[in-house]
Parts: C-alpha cells; structure tokens; sequence
C-alpha cells in the first residue's frame, strides 16, 4: 500500500483553501487541482509502496516512540502561493508556512528516527520543505496571469494548532487520491 505521514488542518481551514481553488480553477484547464478539500494536508514524510505487515510495525513503532518523547502541540500559519519547479517550469501549486517550520522539521526529524527503529529509511532526495499542495500543473501555463490571479489570495492567512498526525494510505483512482487515516498521533 502507498504510505505516508501528514498533517490535516481543521476543516474550516480546509473549506476556506477549497473556496480560492473553486475561483481559480476554471481560469487554468491545464491544471490539475485538488479536487477534495477533505484531502489538503501537510506531507510530513512519504514513504512510498509499502506491505502491510510493515505498515502494522511502523505503526506500533511510532506508537511507542512517540510515547516516549514530548512532542508539543504547535501552531502553523499558512500564507502565501508559490511553486515547486522542475527543469525551470512550475510544476506544484503549493500554499508555503510562514510560522511553524522550524516545529515541522523537528517532527520530520522524530519520524526518521522513529522510522529506523523499524529498520525503514526513508529517501532524503531533496531538501524538508512542508507545504499544504493545492494544484499539480501538467503542462506550460500562463504563470503571469496565474500569479495575478493569486494575488488576490496572497494577504489570507490560514492559522491552527497541530495536536495531531496521521500515518495515511493513499489510493489512487482516475478521479484522484482517496486517503485512509491509519493511525492518528496526537501530540501533548
């Protein structure tokens, strides 16, 4: 099964982010946004194609870990559009953190280590960089009037505490990913 840890914002939050994808996605055919606001979340750590009796033993094991550390509930602000690129093309709309990054990475940090525990290593290809996904892009798009559109958007600030993670299974069909939560982690 296809696995990986996320954070999910409130479902205020979420209904408020789907609303600027609604305005935005009939300018942008050539953009694939998400098209369930039950699924925005924050990947923490994406651990790929996984059995499920190691889905069972990472559970348990980050069950126990996280029993045994102090991990605060912290805040996180969302504010501001920007793209993830590839060969010089955007290629992910993502809403960036402005408050809380420093705390995410810590719990990346506590999920690695609790992740070798079970003797699972996860890919380190590219540099930490938590973001709330809202759009994959799949072909060359007017960005200029993309970025004026977002602009509208730019000053809306999206604020919540974390209390929580969730070990999440996702499945993907030709309408999109559907996510299970299979375990949720509540933090002190």
């Amino acid at each position: 099964m296809r696995v990986f840890f996320a954070i999910f914002p409130p479902a205020e939050i979420q209904l408020e982010v789907s609303e600027i994808i609604n305005n935005l996605q009939n300018n942008f055919a050539e953009i694939k946004w998400l098209k369930n606001h039950n699924n925005l979340h924050l990947t923490l750590c994406f651990l790929g194609e996984v059995n499920e009796n190691k889905v069972r033993q990472i559970k348990q094991s980050m069950l126990n870990y996280f029993n045994n550390i102090s991990f605060k509930k912290f805040n996180v602000s969302l504010n501001g559009f920007k793209f993830l690129t590839a060969k010089g093309y955007p290629k992910v709309l993502y809403l960036s953190i402005r408050e809380g990054v420093e705390n995410l990475r810590q719990l990346k940090i506590n999920l690695d280590n609790g992740l070798s525990k079970v003797k699972f290593a996860v890919e380190n290809k590219q540099k930490f960089v938590s973001h709330l996904t809202l759009a994959r892009i799949k072909s060359r798009i007017n960005l200029i009037t993309l970025q004026e559109k977002l602009q509208n958007f730019n000053k809306k600030q999206f604020n919540f505490q974390v209390n929580s993670f969730s070990l999440v299974q996702s499945i993907l069909t030709v309408q999109g990913a559907n996510y299970i939560k299979l375990q949720k982690f509540k933090l002190e």
